[in-house]
């Protein structure tokens, strides 16, 4: 990939007043505006990673992306990383040298739950 597919600042937030949706972002009916450079920080971070991973990224999906007053986070993502031939899920942790090794937190519960090898 060169530069000039990489998203600029100003594309981003082109992108973002473009969507339907801008004018709750904007302060819809008095409500307080999002936090746009935040959900553009976000962007450029998640662009960033992309470009770091690309030869083993296989797939990245992040949503919804929540933007607010102050700040903007992501509420759902999903990472597949290529490990070699085969793909594993990453889940708050470092590669493991075997996909039975993942450790998975439950992030209602905040517990971390080793996944038990099924044969």
């Amino acid at each position: 990939m060169c530069s000039s597919d990489l998203a600029s600042v100003e594309a981003i937030e082109a992108a973002l007043r473009s969507l339907k949706l801008f004018p709750l972002l904007d302060g819809y009916r008095g409500r307080p505006k999002a936090d746009l450079q935040a959900a553009v920080s976000a962007i450029l971070a998640v662009q960033a990673f992309v470009l770091e991973h690309a030869g083993e990224l296989a797939e990245l999906d992040i949503n919804p992306l929540i933007v607010c007053g102050n700040g903007a986070f992501a509420a759902d993502a999903l990472m597949v990383m290529e490990h070699g031939s085969e793909k594993w899920e990453p889940v708050f942790g470092k590669e493991p040298s075997t996909y039975d090794e993942i450790e998975h937190e439950d992030v209602s519960t905040g517990h971390h739950h080793a996944q038990e090898e099924t044969q």
